[in-house]
Protein backbone atom coordinates (compact mmCIF):
# COMPACT_ATOMS: atom_id res chain seq x y z
CA UNK A 1 0.00 0.00 0.00
CA UNK A 2 1.37 3.41 -0.94
CA UNK A 3 1.05 6.55 1.13
CA UNK A 4 -1.41 7.93 -1.45
CA UNK A 5 -3.69 4.92 -0.83
CA UNK A 6 -4.11 6.13 2.77
CA UNK A 7 -5.58 9.47 1.65
CA UNK A 8 -9.33 9.17 1.04
CA UNK A 9 -9.96 11.09 -2.19
CA UNK A 10 -13.33 12.52 -1.05
CA UNK A 11 -11.59 14.13 1.94
CA UNK A 12 -8.79 15.48 -0.26
CA UNK A 13 -11.37 16.89 -2.70
CA UNK A 14 -13.41 18.46 0.12
CA UNK A 15 -10.32 20.17 1.57
CA UNK A 16 -9.31 21.43 -1.87
CA UNK A 17 -12.80 22.86 -2.41
CA UNK A 18 -12.74 24.50 1.03
CA UNK A 19 -9.34 26.03 0.29
CA UNK A 20 -10.71 27.38 -2.99
CA UNK A 21 -13.52 29.06 -1.06
CA UNK A 22 -16.32 26.95 -2.48
CA UNK A 23 -17.65 25.90 0.94
CA UNK A 24 -16.44 24.43 4.19
CA UNK A 25 -16.09 20.65 4.23
CA UNK A 26 -18.56 18.48 6.09
CA UNK A 27 -17.31 16.56 9.11
CA UNK A 28 -18.19 13.24 7.52
CA UNK A 29 -17.34 10.34 9.82
CA UNK A 30 -16.44 8.24 6.78
CA UNK A 31 -13.64 10.71 6.01
CA UNK A 32 -11.97 10.44 9.41
CA UNK A 33 -8.39 9.29 8.77
CA UNK A 34 -7.75 6.00 10.52
CA UNK A 35 -4.46 7.14 12.04
CA UNK A 36 -1.85 9.89 11.90
CA UNK A 37 -0.23 8.27 8.85
CA UNK A 38 -3.48 8.61 6.91
CA UNK A 39 -3.87 12.24 8.06
CA UNK A 40 -0.34 13.01 6.86
CA UNK A 41 -1.17 11.29 3.55
CA UNK A 42 -4.13 13.68 3.14
CA UNK A 43 -1.81 16.64 3.85
CA UNK A 44 0.58 15.35 1.18
CA UNK A 45 -2.19 14.77 -1.38
CA UNK A 46 -3.61 18.27 -0.84
CA UNK A 47 -0.13 19.82 -1.12
CA UNK A 48 0.55 17.89 -4.32
CA UNK A 49 -2.79 18.94 -5.83
CA UNK A 50 -2.22 22.60 -4.90
CA UNK A 51 1.34 22.49 -6.24
CA UNK A 52 2.02 25.33 -3.81
CA UNK A 53 5.48 26.07 -2.44
CA UNK A 54 5.88 25.34 1.24
CA UNK A 55 6.98 28.41 3.22
CA UNK A 56 7.56 26.56 6.48
CA UNK A 57 6.16 23.95 8.81
CA UNK A 58 3.91 24.20 11.81
CA UNK A 59 5.32 21.78 14.36
CA UNK A 60 4.26 20.88 17.85
CA UNK A 61 3.88 18.11 20.32
CA UNK A 62 0.80 16.41 21.71
CA UNK A 63 0.32 16.00 25.45
CA UNK A 64 1.65 12.45 25.19
CA UNK A 65 4.90 13.63 23.56
CA UNK A 66 3.94 12.67 19.98
CA UNK A 67 5.35 15.21 17.50
CA UNK A 68 3.02 16.70 14.88
CA UNK A 69 3.68 18.78 11.80
CA UNK A 70 1.91 20.39 8.87
CA UNK A 71 3.15 22.40 5.90
CA UNK A 72 2.33 26.11 5.76
CA UNK A 73 2.12 27.28 2.17
CA UNK A 74 4.18 30.31 1.16
CA UNK A 75 1.12 31.95 -0.42
CA UNK A 76 -0.52 32.08 3.02
CA UNK A 77 2.31 34.14 4.54
CA UNK A 78 1.75 37.88 5.00
CA UNK A 79 4.08 40.72 5.93
CA UNK A 80 3.71 42.60 9.18
CA UNK A 81 0.65 44.85 9.07
CA UNK A 82 -1.45 42.34 7.11
CA UNK A 83 -5.23 42.22 7.31
CA UNK A 84 -7.57 39.24 7.25
CA UNK A 85 -11.27 39.41 6.52
CA UNK A 86 -13.52 37.61 8.95
CA UNK A 87 -15.04 34.55 7.29
CA UNK A 88 -18.79 34.40 6.59
CA UNK A 89 -19.01 31.37 8.82
CA UNK A 90 -16.76 29.82 11.39
CA UNK A 91 -14.14 31.75 13.27
CA UNK A 92 -10.53 32.76 13.08
CA UNK A 93 -8.21 31.89 15.94
CA UNK A 94 -5.16 34.05 16.47
CA UNK A 95 -2.02 32.56 18.03
CA UNK A 96 1.18 34.41 18.86
CA UNK A 97 4.09 32.03 18.43
CA UNK A 98 7.84 31.72 18.19
CA UNK A 99 9.22 30.69 14.81
CA UNK A 100 12.70 29.65 13.80
CA UNK A 101 14.24 30.29 10.41
CA UNK A 102 17.01 27.81 9.78
CA UNK A 103 20.29 29.05 8.30
CA UNK A 104 20.99 25.57 6.96
CA UNK A 105 19.09 22.34 6.43
CA UNK A 106 19.18 19.53 8.94
CA UNK A 107 19.30 16.34 6.88
CA UNK A 108 16.83 13.58 7.67
CA UNK A 109 18.35 11.17 10.14
CA UNK A 110 15.75 8.56 11.10
CA UNK A 111 18.20 6.38 13.04
CA UNK A 112 19.29 9.15 15.42
CA UNK A 113 17.60 12.41 16.37
CA UNK A 114 19.53 15.65 16.03
CA UNK A 115 20.88 16.95 19.34
CA UNK A 116 19.76 20.22 20.86
CA UNK A 117 23.18 21.72 20.05
CA UNK A 118 22.96 20.62 16.40
CA UNK A 119 19.52 22.19 16.03
CA UNK A 120 20.57 25.39 17.81
CA UNK A 121 23.60 25.69 15.52
CA UNK A 122 21.31 25.51 12.47
CA UNK A 123 18.97 28.32 13.64
CA UNK A 124 19.55 31.56 11.74
CA UNK A 125 16.75 33.70 13.20
CA UNK A 126 14.17 33.56 15.97
CA UNK A 127 10.93 35.36 15.06
CA UNK A 128 7.72 36.27 16.82
CA UNK A 129 4.83 35.49 14.45
CA UNK A 130 1.06 35.65 14.45
CA UNK A 131 -0.63 32.54 13.11
CA UNK A 132 -4.21 32.56 11.89
CA UNK A 133 -6.10 29.30 12.35
CA UNK A 134 -9.37 28.43 10.69
CA UNK A 135 -10.92 25.03 10.37
CA UNK A 136 -11.95 24.21 6.82
CA UNK A 137 -14.67 21.97 8.28
CA UNK A 138 -18.20 23.05 9.07
CA UNK A 139 -19.51 23.42 12.60
CA UNK A 140 -18.04 25.27 15.52
CA UNK A 141 -14.65 24.67 17.02
CA UNK A 142 -12.06 22.37 15.59
CA UNK A 143 -12.94 18.87 14.35
CA UNK A 144 -11.59 15.60 15.78
CA UNK A 145 -7.80 15.60 15.85
CA UNK A 146 -7.31 13.31 12.83
CA UNK A 147 -9.34 15.70 10.62
CA UNK A 148 -7.58 18.73 12.15
CA UNK A 149 -4.19 17.15 11.35
CA UNK A 150 -5.33 16.31 7.80
CA UNK A 151 -6.36 19.99 7.48
CA UNK A 152 -2.77 21.17 8.12
CA UNK A 153 -3.63 21.76 11.80
CA UNK A 154 -6.00 24.52 10.72
CA UNK A 155 -3.26 26.83 9.44
CA UNK A 156 -4.80 29.63 7.42
CA UNK A 157 -1.84 31.99 7.35
CA UNK A 158 0.88 33.68 9.33
CA UNK A 159 2.64 36.99 9.52
CA UNK A 160 5.74 38.38 11.15
CA UNK A 161 4.79 40.06 14.42
CA UNK A 162 3.55 43.59 14.14
CA UNK A 163 0.19 45.16 13.50
CA UNK A 164 -2.34 42.55 12.39
CA UNK A 165 -5.89 43.61 11.71
CA UNK A 166 -8.82 41.24 11.46
CA UNK A 167 -11.70 42.91 9.63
Amino acid sequence: MTREDLAPQPLVDALLAARAGARRAARAAAWLPGDRGAAYAVQAAVAQALDAPVGGYKVGMLDDGTPTAAPMFAGDFRASGATWKLPRDGALVVEVEVAFRLARDLPARPARAHTRDEVAAAVGEVLIVVEILRSRFDGTGFPPFALHLADNLGNAGRTAAGDVQVM
